[in-house]
């Protein structure tokens, strides 16, 4: 299979499950919580927009092998942002050019929204993905650093 074999369309809700095992292996890979039902809402709220915000790579018209999030957004000062976020390839597709053709999908649709900037979160332990965002222009901006304090009551 190559990326020619692949077509990029809108999420639909019938890709939820497949869409949602591809975040949970995400979430799984860089040893991250995934909450079932927030993840739920958060697609049923996309379904209900004009535009779902999520890009799907199918294979032969209904097998989804990858996802992209996209989203127009604002930061505190009011100015509109785009972002990429969970560019995720099924680990058997991986190396076939899928991710570059969700990626070129989320940037045209931002770029005709006409939004000035685009913002990604890209870890850099995921090497080809680095790659990937460098090949299309993106620079390394910030790093981000997490803290996940202990539940209350411990």
């Amino acid at each position: 299979m190559s990326s020619e074999d692949v077509t990029i369309r809108w999420f639909r809700e019938s890709d939820y499950a497949e869409v949602e095992d591809l975040v949970r292996n995400l979430a799984r890979l860089f040893d991250d919580p995934f909450d079932a039902r927030w993840f739920k809402m958060y697609m049923d709220k996309r379904l209900m927009e004009n535009v779902p915000g999520c890009y799907v790579a199918v294979k032969g018209g209904n097998e989804v092998v990858g996802s992209v999030f996209c989203d127009i957004l604002r930061d505190p000062t009011g100015s509109q942002y785009g972002y990429i976020s969970n560019i995720m390839i099924k680990k058997d597709r991986r190396g076939m050019g899928i991710g570059e053709k969700l990626l070129k999908a989320a940037l045209q649709y931002l770029t005709i929204a006409g939004v000035p900037r685009i913002w990604a979160n890209v870890r850099e332990q995921t090497e080809a993905m680095v790659h990937l965002f460098e090949k299309h222009q993106f620079i390394k901006k910030f790093a981000t650093y997490e803290n996940r304090p202990p539940p209350y009551g411990i």
